[in-house]
């Protein structure tokens, strides 16, 4: 197991109702290759501003991977 599965387990042991949700960054930024202007920058972080809020609006808790 990677330490972040570890680490999510023992937070379900100890907090049962709290609702965890890993997220890759890559994936939710929508990259499939490198990042070359500021342009993409932004994009890429409005992206997951928008994906995080709307998680943490709803009572999700994150670990960012």
């Amino acid at each position: 197991k990677r330490l972040s599965d570890v680490l999510a387990a023992v937070q379900r042991a100890v907090q049962p109702d709290v609702k965890l949700e890993r997220v890759s960054l890559a994936r939710i930024a929508g990259l499939g290759g490198p990042i070359s202007s500021q342009e993409g920058v932004d994009e890429a972080v409005e992206r997951i501003r928008t994906y995080l809020t709307e998680l943490v609006s709803n009572g999700i808790r994150v670990i960012l991977e």
